[in-house]
């Protein structure tokens, strides 16, 4: 066994590398792994703060997947996510999985749910925050997390390959297809604003009869709270996600597709076995999610997968044969 010798420090003592702790933590009533896992987080956050990633709101972002704290914590999964939960709960971070993830119909994010009534994460599943179990403005829109996982890699592995065998027909496809995507989507996100603000003149006129069956008394007062807080918080939602969707429409109406950056990004990615948070991130801008409609009594969900610089790839059904380089032109 190695034998360490702890001596004070002295000076000029080298300080070694370190995790830290704030003092609010200690008094805090949280398990030791829930602790150590928030201070790998704000070491995680400098790197973050250098990069610029901060939100609207001011706070910091960051990508630390639970496969990450896994190993990190030298924990079990389940011990692992529950150091999640209990930071979740305390309001020390807010967890955002769903970044990526977007509902074809309203536009708005889906959210990363768990199953805490099986004993393993096979039913931990994304759902359409405007879903609100049937109660709010849009469709399930479910789709499990392991089978998302499995049908994106599936999706790059055959997206990258395509790009490194048929280089040159990628280029020329993508600048052709260019114009024309970047137009069929902004009208997707101009018809999804639109949705959103005729869902604001619909909220405001139900809490407006809700104020009026509260003053006649057909509505009590504690009913009445009840159900414009949760009205108003849905406007809340769907103001932000105009918002956004505005923001998104301002800047891509005049982007172009840059097919050389990622030309680059494939070559670095050429033998992808695996996904983790950083590459989905650097290799996708966007995933949507549609509703799941029924064939031969099956249920099949269309994903669209939107990559970084270049958006949407359609590969084709026949490929061109590759070109051998000991061929010689005709």
């Amino acid at each position: 066994m190695h034998k360490y010798e702890l001596s004070p420090y002295k000076n000029g003592t080298a300080v070694p590398a370190y995790l830290p702790l704030p003092r609010f933590l200690v008094s805090m009533d949280l398990s030791n792994d829930a602790k150590i896992l928030y201070a790998l987080f704000f070491d995680r956050a400098g790197i973050s703060r250098e990069n610029g990633y901060i939100e609207p709101d001011g706070r910091t972002r960051l990508y630390f997947t639970l496969e990450e704290a896994k190993e990190k914590l030298h924990r079990s999964r389940q011990v692992a996510n529950r150091a999640f939960q209990e930071q979740e709960r305390n309001n020390l971070i807010v967890r955002r999985k769903q970044g990526l993830v977007y509902c074809a119909d309203c536009g708005a994010k889906l959210y990363y749910c768990t199953c805490t009534s099986y004993k393993d994460d096979s039913q931990d599943h994304f759902l359409c925050s405007n879903y609100k179990s049937n109660t709010g403005s849009c469709q399930i829109h479910y789709i499990r997390e392991i089978t998302l996982y499995k049908r994106v890699l599936e999706c790059i592995q055959r997206t990258l390959t395509y790009v490194r065998l048929f280089r040159d027909d990628f280029t020329q496809e993508m600048l052709a297809q260019d114009e024309a995507s970047r137009k069929a989507e902004l009208m997707q996100k101009r018809k999804a604003l639109s949705g959103s603000q005729k869902r604001m003149e619909d909220l405001d006129k139900i809490i407006q009869r809700l104020y009026e069956d509260s003053v006649l008394g057909r509505l009590s007062e504690l009913r009445f709270q009840k159900l414009s807080a949760q009205y108003e918080s849905e406007q809340a939602e769907i103001r932000q996600l105009a918002v956004s969707l505005e923001r998104e429409i301002e800047n891509e109406a005049g982007q172009i597709a840059d097919v050389g950056r990622f030309l680059k990004l494939a070559d670095r990615y050429s033998d992808l076995q695996e996904l983790d948070a950083s590459t989905v991130n650097e290799l996708i801008h966007r995933i949507v999610i549609h509703s799941p409609e029924k064939t031969g009594g099956r249920k099949h969900v269309t994903i669209e997968i939107y990559f970084t610089y270049v958006g949407k790839i359609r590969i084709p059904l026949h490929k061109p044969e590759p070109v051998s380089g000991t061929e010689k032109p005709a």
